[in-house]
């Protein structure tokens, strides 16, 4: 990728611990920022961003270029913790396997991912996403059931073993 940092450049300004995930500067500038000092912030999504040369970067992109030396944009956090940035939760990973990795979301009651209940219709329905389609797995009188097929598509489409967990 052109215009992007090399890992050559990345080492002579920040040290990254892979066994605790912290990434600091080397070089001190302009009095705001101290060698040793944490480098970059949190973002509103819970990342970690870092500014260098003009171009903002997610941390733990930085940190895979850090270790392999390629740049590379598909990278999940094993254990859902988007600012856990040790190298043994890293792993270099699609779109589609991403998002077999997700937590639950905020907005489900059903307490299990691709789980709702269908009000007018009083079931239960289960679906998963593959890729930008979504695959419906049936409608389902009870809950435990519908939970059932998720459960058995999980396995069957090798989602991760913390999809729909909250494990931070």
């Amino acid at each position: 990728m052109s215009g992007y940092i090399t890992q050559k450049e990345l080492k002579k300004l920040l040290k990254y611990d892979p066994l605790t995930g912290s990434i600091v500067w080397k070089v001190s500038f302009r009095n705001k920022i101290n060698i040793g000092d944490t480098a970059g912030c949190l973002c509103s999504q819970g990342y970690r961003k870092i500014k260098l040369n003009q171009r903002v970067y997610a941390a733990h992109q930085l940190v895979w270029l850090y270790m392999t030396g390629v740049l590379h944009k598909g990278i999940d956090h094993i254990d859902q913790n988007k600012s856990n940035n040790t190298w043994a939760n890293l792993r270099k990973a699609s779109c589609i396997i991403n998002g077999k990795n997700r937590k639950i979301n905020t907005n489900n009651t059903s307490g299990f991912n691709g789980v709702c209940y269908i009000t007018g219709r009083k079931k239960w329905k289960a679906q998963y996403r593959d890729g930008n389609k979504v695959v419906s797995l049936g409608l389902f009188l009870k809950k435990e059931d519908a939970i059932s097929a998720r459960k058995k598509a999980n396995k069957e489409q090798n989602f991760h073993k913390n999809h729909g967990k909250t494990v931070i």
